[in-house]
Formats: structure tokens, sequence, C-alpha cells
């Protein structure tokens, strides 16, 4: 049960920090408002994107494909400033997961080595607990067998 739980949180964060992105309806107006004023009107900007949107591209990635035929400059804000802080936190936040959970992982595993320890010595304990009863029976027997 325990090593499915593990499995599972493993596959999410696979699945968050691989880069997946869900894709979104993109509309025309949503990359007009990516495009400078006098640029969203002209045709050849218009039929790109009204192709990239039928062939169902991500906003981002028409907006990548825009700026690659007609320039950075045809854009209010340039790739660089769109992606923001995510190629420096992503990485951050994945890697402090990962020593987290071979920090817990570590810590159950020495915590697990202390508990068998523990039986060990209760093990030996309660041998000794027998040896002490059965010497303690022979004598009584043999007390016994002399009444007799």
């Amino acid at each position: 049960m325990r090593n499915k739980k593990v499995f599972i949180l493993i596959i999410l964060a696979a699945i968050i920090f691989s880069g997946i992105q869900p894709v979104l309806a993109v509309s025309v107006e949503d990359i007009r408002a990516e495009i400078k004023c006098p640029d969203h009107d002209r045709p050849e900007i218009v039929s790109l994107v009204n192709s990239l949107i039928k062939e169902g591209k991500a906003k981002d990635e028409i907006l990548d494909a825009v700026a690659e035929q007609f320039g950075e400059g045809v854009l209010v804000v340039t790739r660089e400033k769109r992606m923001g802080f995510k190629p420096y936190v992503i990485p951050v936040i994945g890697l402090t997961i990962a020593f987290v959970l071979v920090f817990v992982y570590i810590k159950k595993w020495i915590t697990k080595g202390e508990k068998t320890n523990l039986r060990d010595k209760e093990i030996v304990e309660a041998s000794k607990d027998i040896t002490d009863y059965n010497k303690r029976f022979n004598e009584e027997f043999e007390i016994f067998k002399k009444e007799d």
C-alpha cells in the first residue's frame, strides 16, 4: 500500500514538473491581445494565427510561430518575459521535493532498523525468561519427585 502511494506521488511529480501543460482553447482575440496594435490586423499574421488555431496549437506555440516568422517586435511581450520565473523556480521546487522525499525515506528506513533492534532485544530477554522458567520448573519437579 505504501509503495503504491510513493509510486503515485512520483508519477504526479513527474507530470507536474515535466512541462506538460493542458491545451486550452485559444481564440483569435487571445492572440490579438498579444500582438502589437498595427500588426494584429495584417492579413498574413491573421491567416497564420487562424491556421495554427485550427491545427490545435497552444497559445505559446502560436506566439512563438508568429515571432519566428515576423520577428519578436510584433509581440507585446517577448518570449523571455512570457516565461517569467518558471524556468528558475520549477527545478528548485523539484529538487526540494526530491530531497524531502529522500530524507523521509531514509528516516523511515533508520527508524525501521531501530524497531528491528528492539524486537531482537525483546526476543533475547524472552528467551532468558524461558530458560529461567525451565530451570525453576526442573528444580520444582525434582522436589516433587523426591516427595513422592
